[in-house]
């Protein structure tokens, strides 16, 4: 018997229905808060689930990345999921760090953007939210066209300045 679908698997260790639909700037759609808005709900005022779920889904990604090495897009998602964890928990860092994680996967959803820009606010680092917020296309749009394998912080200074300009 084949292993369920990745997405559905984090849905069984969190104990949340979860949908997640790629979001592109081509596609025109907004940005779809349901998955955070459901983990939120379902995790608010519970601090020793919340740690086992970041504790479960950290395991399971892991696992699912020496196993599946195909399937960046799912494990995008699966990055995606545990830093709203981490958000949630208030891991602003480690959200953050799983955001730019899932952009280096999955250049085309903006979905880890919006993700990212918010853990940043969270963080204190106001300039490089409204960096991005104020050129989020541009910087996309670079992050697409780049080379480089990983966003990393520097990378990210570098895509709002070359936005910028």
């Amino acid at each position: 018997m084949a292993a369920p679908p990745p997405l559905e698997r984090a849905e069984n260790i969190l104990g949340v229905p979860l949908h997640r639909t790629e979001i592109t700037l081509e596609s025109g759609e907004p940005y779809d808060e349901g998955a955070s808005y459901a983990l939120s709900q379902h995790f608010y005022g519970k601090d020793g689930e919340l740690r086992n779920a970041i504790r479960n889904m950290t395991r399971f990604l892991a696992a699912f990345a020496r196993q599946r090495q195909d399937s960046q897009k799912d494990a995008a998602v699966l990055y995606s999921l545990l830093g709203n964890l981490h958000y949630i928990a208030g891991n602003f860092n480690e959200s953050a760090n799983c955001a730019m994680r899932a952009a280096s996967l999955n250049r085309s959803d903006i979905t880890y953007w919006v993700e990212l820009a918010f853990s940043l606010r969270a963080l204190g680092e106001f300039d490089v939210f409204e960096g991005i917020l104020f050129n989020f296309e541009g910087i996309v749009r670079l992050w697409q066209q780049s080379t480089a394998p990983d966003l990393t912080k520097e990378a990210l200074l570098s895509l709002i300045k070359e936005a910028k300009s």
